[in-house]
C-alpha cells in the first residue's frame, strides 16, 4: 500500500478530522452517509488537543532525525505553534468549566479504554499503546504513525515520511477548523478555530516550499 494512503487512513481513524456521524435509514440501519455538521464542542476540543500532541511529538522526533535545515526550521515552528495552540485551547476551557469537565471525562475514558487494550495486547502490540501528553494523549493509530516515523531512519528517508505525515495532518486539520468555523455551536471555540486556521494554512505553505 502506498505510504500516502497509509498515512491518510491512519489520520482518519485517529480522529484528526471532524467527527462524521452516520445518518440512519427508515429501518434504523446505518446508511453510510456521512455528515460533517455534527461535531460537538467536546469532539472538536479532543481532536484539536490530540492533533497538537501528535504535531509536537512527531516534530520533536524530526529535530533529532533530520539533517535538512529547512525541515529543522519547519519542525521547530510546528512545535512552537502547537504548544501555543494548546495553551490557547486551555484558556478557552478555563473559561468554560462545564465544557472543561466534559473534555476531561472524554479523554479520561479514552485513556482508560486504551489502557485496557494495551494491557491485553501481546507481542509488539504497537497499535494498542497510548502515549500520554501534557494535556492529552496520542491515539493508538497516531502511535502507529509515530512508530512508522521512528522506523524510517534518519536523513532524507525520514524527511520524506515526516513531511508526508505533516501534509496529511495539516490538510485534515484545515478541514476540521473550517468545518467548525462554519457549523460549530460554541462561539469561543469558533473564535479559536478562526484564529488558528491561518496558522495551519501557513504551515501548509511552508511544507510546499521545502525541497529535499
Amino acid at each position: 500500500m502506498p505510504r500516502l494512503v497509509v498515512y491518510a487512513a491512519a489520520f482518519l481513524i485517529a480522529g484528526l478530522v471532524p467527527a462524521m456521524a452516520q445518518t440512519t435509514s427508515g429501518s434504523g440501519s446505518a446508511s453510510g452517509t456521512m455528515t460533517m455538521t455534527t461535531m460537538t464542542p467536546v469532539q472538536f476540543v479532543v481532536q484539536a488537543k490530540n492533533g497538537n500532541q501528535f504535531e509536537i511529538a512527531s516534530s520533536t522526533l524530526a529535530l533529532d532525525r533530520t539533517q535538512n535545515d529547512q525541515v529543522k526550521e519547519f519542525a521547530q515552528r510546528i512545535i512552537d505553534d502547537h504548544k501555543l495552540s494548546d495553551d490557547q485551547l486551555r484558556e478557552v476551557l478555563n473559561q468554560n468549566s462545564s465544557l472543561k469537565k466534559q473534555v476531561e471525562q472524554q479523554m479520561g475514558q479514552m485513556e482508560h479504554a486504551q489502557g485496557r487494550v494495551s494491557r491485553s495486547a501481546t507481542g509488539q502490540g504497537v497499535a494498542a499503546q497510548a502515549i500520554k501528553g501534557q494535556d492529552g494523549m496520542l491515539s493508538p493509530t497516531q502511535q502507529q504513525v509515530m512508530q512508522r516515523l521512528r522506523s524510517a531512519g534518519e536523513g532524507a528517508a525520514f524527511d520524506r515520511d515526516y513531511l508526508t505525515a505533516q501534509r496529511e495532518a495539516h490538510r485534515m486539520t484545515i478541514d476540521m477548523l473550517s468545518t467548525y468555523i462554519q457549523n460549530g455551536t460554541d462561539n469561543a471555540l469558533k473564535n479559536f478555530a478562526t484564529e488558528t486556521l491561518p496558522v495551519v494554512q501557513e504551515h501548509m505553505r511552508m511544507l510546499e516550499q521545502i525541497k529535499l
